[in-house]
């Protein structure tokens, strides 16, 4: 696993396995609820197109002194369940549930 250039348009970590037959790009997006309930993860504007089989987001859900939530969700379904304004998109928690601890997901 490496980091991507920094601000890097749509992935912010590469992932291979050891023998580089499994490549997967991830975007990362962090919230914290521990001093306010969130909804969900502001995405932007260009995750409705960045769409792949191997690109995955992995939503962070901070909570203060507990453990943070993780949600592995594949880019088409954060593309597909896109809401709130255009100027401002967003996916939300609640769509992200099927998703929470999916690490296995990556491996596919």
């Amino acid at each position: 696993m490496t980091p991507t250039a920094r601000n890097q348009a749509g992935a912010d970590l590469l992932l291979t396995d050891d023998n580089c037959q499994i490549v997967r790009t991830i975007q990362v997006k962090t919230t914290d609820q521990s001093l306010k309930i969130r909804r969900g993860w502001l995405i932007g504007k260009r995750a409705e197109k960045t769409v792949s089989p191997s690109h995955f987001y992995v939503f962070v859900m901070l909570n203060g002194d507990s453990q943070p939530d993780y949600y592995i969700v594949p880019s088409k379904h954060v593309a597909d369940k896109i809401s709130g304004a255009a100027s401002m998109p967003e996916f939300r928690k609640i769509v992200a549930e099927e998703y929470r601890d999916r690490w296995e997901l990556l491996n596919r």
